[in-house]
């Protein structure tokens, strides 16, 4: 007998338990579109809106719900103030916790640890610059891939080296702790490997706290926790359990971006939830080297007055048009999903969720660089090229310089009246 469910049984089942989600919370004290999403379990706000518009037309819930609400309604003060970090950038899958959940998980750390023990922060840099203010700093081991971190001042001098790792590829060696909080993207393959990582580096008995997506977020979230919990037996580590809705993320100035881009007019701070698990390691075994891979050469970053540049990285050689071209209308991406399909078109993507086309990505990194370093972009790829370029080739350098500085000069524009709302 095959008991798997279908795809296609748990998009029904999804998209049942949002609409009776939607139903009741309206029958209750909600009364506009971004309270309820707020109270919901991890479901994104275009599919509440839409499921919204659809119950609306059914007759099911009254008009008024699907009112965004004003600015200053949604507005929260629970945001981190994370001075010091480089904007977050869509590839990293950088969201950062709140003040307040930053806050309690750091209390519960200590209370893990007490005074004379250290833990591991798996991919959590905003709660290591809490602790910062905590002077718990010198507890605590931040793990990160983002190299962009190395670099900022956040971060105690000391975060560099072999502390900046992929943490799908097994952790570095390090002394021993007694709890870890780790904060992985909401995918299966990142959260098992993620507590595999942890084993390697905790005491037997110490606790393992693990962020992870709620119900709501995609269908089939329950089977996937089930999965992470059976994976991380193999581990020694034995599930303990879970907090629902815990956990509190500030919206990121990409996400905000996209949510524009989707035609939100106000977009609430904190909407994003998540659940917390707890797992207890048992035992200590021997663990072979992780078999997994990732093209970690596929994008090279170049910032440009705090707007952060992913280039794609392709197999190219002689001069090719850097210029950017168009992927979505408006340049900004209306999704922070990874299963987007339009992800794979992308060849040039910034903090701000601006993606585009580009067939001379080598020319555009050269661009970028040297508009970085305050030198002449056309002397710079006039320097790679063996030949002597000609007056289309001069002239599409220039034009996609303009390109490059506009993009600075409106996200810039952008961060800052983002910063001022939050």
């Amino acid at each position: 007998m095959n008991l798997t469910i279908s795809n296609a049984e748990l998009l029904s089942i999804y998209q049942s338990n949002l609409d009776r989600s939607i139903v009741s919370a309206v029958r209750g004290d909600v009364h506009t579109l971004w309270h309820l999403i707020s109270i919901l379990p991890g479901y994104y706000p275009t599919v509440v809106r839409d499921a919204v518009a659809r119950l609306i037309g059914n007759s099911m819930i009254p008009p008024g719900i699907a009112d965004e609400g004003s600015g200053n309604a949604i507005r929260s003060r629970s945001q981190l103030d994370v001075q010091g970090l480089p904007v977050p950038h869509p590839l990293d899958c950088d969201w950062r916790f709140t003040k307040g959940t930053a806050d309690e998980l750091l209390e519960r750390l200590e209370s893990l640890i007490g005074p004379n023990n250290s833990a591991a922060l798996l991919g959590a840099p905003s709660v290591y610059v809490r602790a910062k203010n905590q002077r718990m700093e010198n507890q605590l081991i931040l793990l990160d891939r983002n190299e962009t971190l190395a670099n900022s001042s956040g971060l105690s001098p000391s975060w560099k080296g072999d502390l900046c790792c992929n943490l799908m590829h097994g952790a570095p060696n390090l002394p021993p702790v007694h709890a870890v909080l780790a904060d992985p993207p909401w995918y299966v393959d990142e959260a098992v490997g993620f507590l595999r990582a942890a084993s390697q580096i905790c005491v037997c008995g110490a606790t393992i706290l693990l962020s992870y997506a709620p119900d709501g977020v995609r269908p089939g979230i329950p089977e996937e926790r089930k999965r992470i919990i059976a994976e991380a037996k193999t581990f020694g580590i034995n599930f303990s359990g879970i907090d629902h809705l815990t956990l509190s993320y500030a919206t990121p100035f990409f996400e905000h971006n996209a949510l524009r881009a989707s035609a939100f007019r106000h977009i609430a701070s904190d909407w994003r939830s998540g659940d917390l698990l707890s797992f207890r390691k048992s035992e200590s075994l021997y663990l072979h080297q992780s078999t997994a891979r990732e093209d970690e050469n596929a994008w090279v970053e170049v910032s440009v007055e705090g707007v952060r540049f992913k280039v794609r990285q392709k197999d190219e050689k002689g001069f090719a048009n850097p210029q950017l071209k168009k992927l979505v209308p408006g340049n900004v991406l209306p999704s922070v999903s990874r299963r987007d399909s339009r992800r794979h078109q992308v060849d040039i993507w910034t903090s701000g969720n601006r993606v585009y086309r580009c067939d001379g990505t080598h020319i555009m990194t050269v661009i970028l660089h040297a508009i970085q370093a305050s030198e002449n972009p056309l002397s710079a790829v006039q320097h790679i090229m063996h030949d002597s370029m000609d007056d289309l080739q001069i002239r599409l350098v220039e034009s996609s310089v303009l390109q490059v500085q506009q993009i600075v000069r409106t996200e810039c524009r952008e961060i800052k009246v983002f910063a001022s709302v939050q």
